[in-house]
């Protein structure tokens, strides 16, 4: 089982590679995947002597070195190419002097972007030789599932224990407890955990409605190593990794380090991904200046205005004129005079860009056209010479 790490921060290169060997360590059979740019070479480099002076045996090393500074894009690549069950990316601390925010970008769109489970750590000032302490605080969901998952090989690898938390709220403290432990024991075993391992897991129910609280209280006291935070859906997991974890856990210097995961992208929507790419790279994009153009052609055609109703009617009246002659010919050429596909199209783009003033614009002049039409052939009708 691979574990990748993107390593765009050289000022992290050190820190991140020792916590992506604890990482690689606690799989079946260890392989670490490091993705990097050139300048973070050195970082790395002292990680891995410092690991080989403990006579420790380190997992298969495959290095994956950008030659000029890293993308999103390229990253992403490596990993869809490698395959990783586990993707480490690194989150900067807020105020941190060292912080990198083309690094913090680049975690960002990969965090987003990849297909496997994937981790944002974000490191604490101190590095664990063992990761043996592990707060889970879980309510259930595929995110949450992923991050108990890793977290209870970090504790059977390392001797340790993984602490799977509940916070229950609007409850009595007694039946609260019991609730929140039914809750975590499903969890446990949807994850393919045993519950009953009271040597490697631990279960904990907090009442309580304040659940950032509840965490960084727990993640202090408990002196745990790292702090895994699983979601059950994706805007929770970004208000949990963008800036709602209490800001004295993010920025303080207490050794606990704290991770969102996030897991693996089903089969749908990676094939949804792999047509966007592929259209992205295949089907020809227009321009700024065509974008621009095309844009303001559709505000400007789409509006009721003298040309449109003068066509609008010359465009009824062939089509009637067509019916009464029994002509098809006819017909099609009254619908290449009709001008009613531009707000059409216009609605179209309003629809996508959520442009309510173009909205509105384009299904006025489609009700006008409609009326307008509706009137002209109402009116040929009653002219027509028709006998029968």
């Amino acid at each position: 089982m691979a574990v990748a790490v993107i390593i765009c921060n050289p000022a992290e290169a050190e820190r991140l590679t020792h916590w992506a060997l604890l990482f690689a360590l606690a799989e079946m059979e260890p392989e670490l995947i490091l993705i990097f740019e050139q300048a973070a070479l050195e970082g790395i480099e002292v990680c891995l002597e410092k690991w080989q002076e403990r006579e420790v045996e380190l997992p298969e090393i495959k290095r994956l070195q950008c030659d000029g500074a890293l993308t999103a894009d390229w990253a992403l690549v490596q990993v869809d190419r490698c395959s990783p069950e586990l993707l480490l990316v690194d989150k900067n601390r807020s105020e941190s002097p060292q912080r990198d925010g083309r690094a913090d970008k680049i975690a960002c769109e990969v965090f987003d972007g990849a297909c496997c489970d994937t981790m944002a750590l974000r490191i604490g000032p101190h590095l664990p030789n063992e990761c043996d302490s592990i707060l889970v605080p879980t309510a259930g969901g595929p995110h949450a599932r992923s991050a108990l998952k890793v977290a209870n090989r970090l504790a059977h690898c390392w001797q340790g224990a993984l602490t799977a938390l509940f916070i229950q709220s609007g409850m009595t403290a007694q039946d609260g407890e019991e609730v929140g432990k039914r809750i975590l024991q499903r969890n446990l075993r949807e994850a393919d955990i045993d519950p009953g391992d009271e040597q490697h897991v631990q279960l904990q129910v907090v009442n309580s409605d304040q659940f950032n609280q509840v965490i960084a209280h727990l993640a202090e006291e408990g002196k745990h190593d790292l702090l895994i935070i699983g979601a059950s859906n994706s805007s929770f997991l970004r208000r949990r990794l963008f800036g709602t974890v209490p800001n004295r856990l993010l920025d303080s210097d207490d050794p606990l380090a704290v991770a969102v995961m996030r897991s693996g992208r089903s089969l749908t929507h990676r094939l949804r991904n792999r047509v966007e790419q592929f259209c992205r790279l295949r089907v020809p994009q227009l321009a700024r200046e065509e974008r621009i153009a095309l844009f303001e052609r559709l505000h400007t055609q789409s509006r009721w205005s003298f040309d449109f109703m003068v066509l609008i009617l010359l465009s009824t009246a062939i089509a009637a004129l067509g019916l009464i002659q029994n002509s098809t010919a006819v017909v099609i050429g009254a619908m290449l005079v009709a001008p009613l596909m531009t707000p059409l199209l216009g609605a179209g783009l309003a629809l996508v860009q959520g442009n309510f003033p173009l909205m509105r614009t384009c299904f006025r002049s489609i009700l006008f056209g409609f009326v307008a039409a509706v009137g002209v052939g109402a009116v040929a009708g009653l002219l027509a010479p028709i006998t029968e």
